[in-house]
């Protein structure tokens, strides 16, 4: 009979952490680094465009949002997925 204590899941077999989203509906998942990951460029930029609504209802309400983002970058990184910044433009490690 075989055991299964070391059983360790492999690559595709591993479930991604997840966060809710009204989105689409559907939670999205987290990119290694913690942040949302976003299938598509559309849908990290419809993501931005509900960012900025809701900062602009905040204001008009008299009070102030914590949402920042500006604009949307691929993640080259492990997820190959879109994320969202508050960097307004991106400066490559060499320029600095």
């Amino acid at each position: 009979m075989k055991t299964t204590e070391n059983f360790q899941p492999i690559g595709s077999a591993r479930k991604a952490a997840r966060k809710p989203s009204s989105l689409n509906g559907h939670s999205l998942p987290l990119c290694e680094t913690g942040k949302l990951r976003y299938r598509s460029r559309e849908q990290a930029t419809d993501a931005l465009r509900r960012a900025k609504w809701s900062a602009q209802r905040a204001a008009s309400f008299g009070g102030e949002s914590r949402r920042r983002e500006v604009r949307a970058y691929f993640c080259e990184g492990g997820c190959r997925g879109w994320h969202l910044t508050s960097l307004p433009s991106w400066i490559p490690a060499g320029a600095r």
